[in-house]
């Protein structure tokens, strides 16, 4: 990696940080009201999505780091308008300053994850009738994936039932590639679990700066590199990627892009389609695929 590429990486993070430094409370929003919500009003947030939209899925999104909370609620009404989803997010104090990294507030984001979970988990079975025809979505992006992992490994992680989410998507995933395999083996609530990766994420190679004490900057190998970024080495498919998750690299399609889910490539939305459980039943896009990695 050169130095130069991963300076100018940071540099674009920190210009399009500053616009902004109060995260708004920690807590559960809809797109129509930035009411903060706490994990006990899930059940009646989901009640009421599903009775304002009831030809809609559900997804339950946590963001990554972000300055301010209107902008993760922009992008929740934007992900409305191209989806056929409603949006209940997880905010999570995601801002410390313009090059940092809010790491340790990840922990109570993953404690508000895990009651949130639950609550989400017990409307979903009194509310069968409502998801016989409908999909419940988790997706988490960039540092979101933190929460995620931090979820898995310290709470009891106890909801091990399949069939209560129909996908979860892990995107831009800001988390280590080392080790990753051992929590994301453990995540067992959907199966269909998409890691959606991107070898030229600029946010990701910035990313790469701000944990300059564990990362080798002069490393060439992939299992050093952040999970969001992909890999080029297949040789290591066998031993290093989670056996119940597929790997989908945008690296050819997305640019530096890193919020994919939002993208205006045309096969990415589509592919994303896909992953939301909506208008394709097959990946729409062409691919090359060793076991459970395609590179599109």
């Amino acid at each position: 990696m050169k130095l130069s590429f991963l300076v100018f990486a940071l540099f674009l993070t920190a210009m399009n940080s500053f616009a902004g430094d109060a995260t708004g409370a920690t807590g559960f929003y809809i797109s129509n009201d930035m009411t903060t919500y706490q994990a006990s009003d899930v059940p009646r947030l989901l009640n009421q999505l599903t009775v304002e939209s009831p030809d809609k899925n559900i997804l339950l999104y946590v963001h990554g780091r972000s300055h301010t909370l209107e902008k993760e609620w922009n992008n929740i009404n934007k992900v409305e308008q191209i989806y056929n989803v409603r949006v209940l997010m997880l905010h999570w104090d995601s801002w410390n300053n313009a090059l940092g990294r809010p790491v340790d507030n990840t922990y109570e984001g993953s404690r508000q994850l895990d009651l949130g979970l639950h609550e989400a988990y017990r409307f979903k079975k009194n509310d069968t009738d409502f998801f016989k025809t409908h999909k419940m979505l988790l997706m988490f992006h960039s540092m979101g994936n933190i929460v995620l992992k931090n979820y898995l490994e310290k709470s009891k992680n106890d909801i091990q039932d399949p069939s209560f989410f129909d996908s979860v998507i892990l995107t831009g995933a800001d988390t280590p590639f080392t080790g990753h395999k051992k929590w994301l083996s453990t995540l067992n609530m959907s199966r269909d679990i998409y890691v959606v990766t991107n070898n030229k994420d600029a946010v990701l190679l910035a990313s790469v700066g701000h944990d300059y004490t564990e990362i080798d900057l002069g490393s060439k190998n992939d299992d050093r590199l952040g999970l969001g970024r992909g890999f080029d080495n297949l040789l290591f498919l066998n031993t290093r990627i989670a056996a119940n998750a597929l790997y989908f690299d945008l690296s050819s399609l997305a640019g530096s892009g890193h919020r994919h889910y939002l993208s205006d490539n045309q096969d990415i939305e589509d592919l994303f389609h896909f992953m939301f459980k909506e208008k394709f039943n097959q990946i729409p896009i062409g691919y090359k695929s060793k076991k459970n990695y395609y590179r599109f």
